[in-house]
């Protein structure tokens, strides 16, 4: 067999394994179901469909969303999400936009499992409701198109299912060709309205209106599967590419005869040519596809509508699934990998979107695991050069770029009496001659043989099954995604699976159990790990990109909530860690860890699902006076719980007032409303949040401004709340501090300083020993009114120094000058601390302050009060609040204090960068970002460098990192 024919062959086989076989009908799942969520698609793009008139890009995926992508930068503007289900069940091969953007529309192997039936999903753009639902049709969909004027949707099915043309607006079938001999992969309209149809069957179909009966049916040469069709822009002609050789047939438009094929010659390596699309003026004619030879994956282009010699174009680095005609002779184009961008006319490329996961695709032997089965290592991109590991039991501020901290060992691949073969992507693998029970099409993609070559570990497009040296199955789990790499622990306890969507598996050997599940963002820096019951630990940012997916019916959009959007409740190291633990434990050994909710387990995410956020299209006036506003309309809606406030961000920046944000009566259940921002910025994100008092309901939109508006600052008010305590009567003499209240004092004294000609006016409450209010819990708790004076312009600073200690939750605490030292040992133990103020007192004030926000935390003093400072937790809990956070140490390390300077090495390091020597840049103001950079060298030179290190670490949204702080030029 040729390499040609079995890659023909291979893609035969999965699209004969996506088609409507019959099967039990079930019921929808009410269970949420985990989703990676980077922003990205996850795996395979389908369909790309331009929207030319608005500039934006529609994709479907095997990742079974949706995503609306505005060009030329590929923001995305929009998610998309249809019912789902395991296994198959939602996953979309067919899109179409209608031609005023209004609507798209989306199917594949939609409603199979739950009617047998395939199902049409309408989803309003602007809104992301789902508004129709199309069903009944007699197997799943592949393509679809809508016609020029709006009124019908055409819609190819796969097996024998054939050609059906829906009315849009009621779903009424107007046409119908059942006369396929196999899967209609393809469809396109003409600007005449006619279409044209390929089907495996080797058949090319052209219908024309307004009846759509069909005008033609012909085998075109060149190849016997036609896979993609499309028409010139003029309509006259068709450019047909094939599954089987790497050639384009080119035929009328009009009456399907013959015209010319190119020239396969040329082509060295290419497999096939299975996406053809014309330029937008006709002169040029583009094909891609699979692609078996060296380097990135080319596109090719043909000048002379087709005759001309060919240009190579290489561009990605896995097949090129399909591409679409863009104005002015550019060319939309997905990737595999999965990638989206767009091709300039000049063969470059002008913006593109690539993964945001780790592809474990080429790592099938090389993700390794340490000997207890705790530790991982993986190679970070698809070359391997860059290694990344993962500790389970680590700390929650671990650095996943390190090497790994224990010996890590590659899957074993061979051993005395075990013979695999036909393993990798193959349908049927044997293990000693004999063949393992897999389900139909289920491919085998890679295996690892147990420590005591007794069994063998299968990872397959869909599960992971154990096997017994017989190829009898022990155990098997679903996957909700490819099993690139498997590996077994050698102390026998533990098994990995690396699969497609990123992501990493623990299961227990004896059972298979799934213990623990972790996903490495692929930009080497964020991560997340969590439990089956939805407990979880992250980087400071890793809990935006996974999350749970829960279905509303099947004529409903579903709802999705980020892990981010629970993290009060569901953030919990501790939880993990004992759960991991727990799994390794003897047989009759708890199953859940004693530290979690007894009360909650993650089936129960509806009973505490955030508020449902809509945030309508924005209405923009005065750009012409350089002031310009949007008008937001938002409304929201209660899930279990009743909402208690609601607030909108621009650029990070909250601008809601506080007296503002509570809801009352009949809104507690339901609101909307219509407000004014000022946008001050090109580029504006959009945020709205709603709290229902345990998980916060978000939604987001993009405006952006035309660019020859120039928008005007608005100077605003600083806010400032220091709190220092150096002596707390209660506690051992030995446990004061030095020069904590003369931070408190120094840093606001800095900043009304350094403030002023930058703010309009400087407001501070200082709460120190040395002050009138001493800092008190009570009027610490009274003090943080005071923040909540800002507007939407203005800036608000609280700075803490004292003792500060964490919980085993990852619960921070600050200690005021009444603390009581029982509450100290109670916090410890997780038990809390009546007289402690907790983090949620300070997060709950700035949450509800206006305008720009910033904490700084000096708490962690050498000779500290019992009990340890973790800045991870604190971090990771401002980053879900959105605000900056600076703490001066990490980890375990002291804030060292400088006698020279009478304050904290830290606080002394940042008052000296509020100064105009900080202004990195020239333009006469210190960012938060220049602060915090000045400052870190003056620590690392003046440290007492036997005390150990200082690190000070700062969290900031990305979109606050330059915003100014004070001014540079007094």
């Amino acid at each position: 067999m040729t390499a040609t024919v079995k890659a023909a062959a291979a893609v035969l086989l999965a699209l004969a394994a996506l088609a409507g076989a019959p099967s039990a009908a079930s019921a929808q799942t009410t269970a949420p179901i985990l989703r990676v969520e980077t922003g990205m698609h996850t795996t395979l793009i389908r369909r790309v469909v331009p929207d030319v008139p608005r500039n934006r890009l529609f994709t479907v995926s095997d990742d079974k969303t949706i995503r609306v992508w505005q060009m030329p930068d590929a923001r995305l503007l929009s998610v998309l999400r249809v019912p789902i289900d395991a296994g198959h069940e939602g996953q979309l091969f067919a899109l179409a936009v209608s031609p005023d953007g209004k609507t798209v529309a989306a199917g594949g192997w939609t409603g199979w499992d739950w009617e047998q039936q395939g199902s049409i999903y309408l989803f309003d753009v602007a809104t992301g409701d789902l508004i129709r639902r199309y069903g009944g049709l007699n197997e799943t969909i592949s393509a679809m198109v809508w016609t020029p004027d709006g009124r019908y949707l055409a819609v190819g099915l796969q097996s024998r299912g054939g050609f059906r043309v829906l009315d849009a607006a009621t779903g009424a079938v107007v046409a119908t060709d059942p006369q396929y001999n196999d899967k209609l992969l393809d469809l396109d309209v003409s600007a005449q309205g006619r279409i044209v149809a390929v089907a495996l069957d080797g058949m090319v179909r052209l219908y024309a209106p307004p009846d759509y009966r069909l005008i033609g049916r012909k085998v075109i040469a060149g190849g016997q599967s036609p896979l993609s069709v499309r028409f010139s822009p003029d309509g006259e002609l068709l450019a047909v590419g094939h599954l089987d050789v790497p050639v384009v047939s080119v035929a009328s438009g009009r009456d399907l005869s013959w015209l010319f094929q190119t020239d396969p010659q040329p082509l060295t390596g290419q497999v096939n040519l299975s996406t053809v699309v014309w330029s937008s003026d006709g002169s040029y004619l583009y094909a891609g596809g699979d692609f078996r030879g060296g380097g990135l994956n080319p596109l090719y282009r043909w000048p002379a509508a087709g005759r001309g010699t060919v240009e190579r174009i290489p561009l990605v680095r896995n097949r090129i699934t399909e591409i679409q005609q863009m104005p002015g002779g550019r060319i939309a184009f997905a990737a595999e990998d999965p990638g989206l961008g767009v091709l300039g006319p000049d063969g470059r490329v002008v913006s593109y979107r690539g993964p945001d996961i780790v592809n474990f695709s080429a790592a099938r032997t090389t993700v390794q695991l340490s000997a207890e089965g705790g530790v991982v290592a993986y190679p970070l991109a698809a070359a391997g050069a860059v290694r990344h590991s993962f500790a389970v039991l680590g700390s929650g501020d671990q650095v996943t770029a390190t090497a790994p901290s224990v010996p890590v060992f590659p899957p074993r691949l061979t051993a005395p009496g075990v013979v695999i073969a036909g393993w990798e992507n193959g349908y049927a693998p044997t293990l000693n001659g004999k063949a393992p029970e897999l389900d139909d099409y289920e491919i085998a993609r890679s295996y690892a043989i147990a420590p005591d070559a007794k069994s063998v570990l299968f990872g397959t497009e869909w599960a992971v099954r154990r096997l017994d040296l017989n190829a009898k199955e022990v155990w098997s789990q679903n996957l909700p995604a490819v099993a690139w790499s498997v590996n077994i622990s050698q102390n026998g306890q533990l098994a990995i699976a690396a699969l497609s969507d990123g992501t990493i598996r623990w299961y227990r050997w004896r059972d298979g159990k799934e213990i623990v599940s972790y996903f490495p963002h692929g930009n080497g820096v964020d991560w997340m790990a969590w439990t089956p019951d939805g407990y979880y630990t992250s980087s400071v940012n890793g809990d935006n990109y996974v999350g749970w997916h829960l279905n509303r019916g099947k004529d409903l959009a579903p709802d999705f909530y980020r892990a981010v959007q629970f993290d009060r409740i569901l953030y919990r190291p501790d939880v993990v860690n004992e759960s991991f633990r727990l799994a390794l434990a003897s047989p009759g050994a708890p199953s859940a860890s004693p530290l979690a909710d007894a009360s909650f387990t993650i089936d129960k995410l509806r009973q505490i699902a955030p508020p449902r956020l809509k945030l309508l299209p924005p209405a923009l006036r005065g750009l012409a006076e350089g002031r310009p506003q949007a008008t937001l309309r938002i409304e929201g809606e209660r899930n279990a719980l009743a909402i208690k406030d609601y607030a909108v961000f621009v650029n990070g920046v909250p601008v809601t007032p506080s007296r503002e944000r509570g809801l009352s009566g009949g809104d507690v259940d339901r609101f909307s409303r219509t407000i004014e921002i000022d946008l001050q910025a090109q580029t504006n994100d959009i945020r709205v949040e709603a709290f229902n008092g345990v998980s916060m309901g978000t939604a987001e939109a993009w405006i952006g401004l035309p660019s020859e508006v120039a928008p005007s600052k608005v100077e605003g008010n600083l806010y400032v709340l220091a709190i220092g305590v150096n002596a707390f009567p209660n506690l051992p003499v030995s446990l004061n501090l030095a020069y904590a209240a003369q931070d408190a004092q120094g840093m606001a004294g800095a900043l009304e300083r350094r403030g002023a000609g930058h703010y309009t006016k400087t407001f501070v409450k200082l709460l120190s020993d040395e002050s009138a209010d001493k800092p008190t819990r009570e009027s610490i708790l009274a003090a943080l009114e005071f923040v909540q004076h800002g507007g939407a312009n203005d800036t608000v600073v609280v700075f803490l120094a004292s003792h500060g200690i964490t919980d085993p939750a990852g619960n921070y605490y600050f200690v005021p000058r009444d603390v009581e030292r029982r509450d100290i040992i109670a916090a410890q133990r997780g038990q809390g601390g009546e007289s402690l103020v907790s983090w949620t007192a300070f997060f709950e004030a700035l949450r509800g302050a206006a305008g720009r926000r910033l904490l700084i935390v000096d708490t962690c003093h050498a000779g500290s009060a019992e009990g340890s400072f973790d800045a991870h937790s604190l971090m990771k809990r401002s980053a879900s609040s959105l605000f900056p956070l600076i703490v001066a140490s990490k980890g375990e390390e002291k804030s060292q204090e400088y006698a020279a300077g009478q304050h904290g090495l830290f606080t002394y390091a940042l008052m000296n960068a509020l100064a105009p020597a900080a202004d990195a840049d020239g333009d006469l103001l210190v960012s938060l970002r220049e602060a915090f950079t000045f400052a870190l060298p003056i620590v690392e030179n003046l440290r007492d460098k036997t005390a150990g290190g200082q690190t000070p670490q700062m969290m900031v949204p990305r979109v606050l990192g330059d915003v100014a702080l004070v001014g540079a030029d007094n």
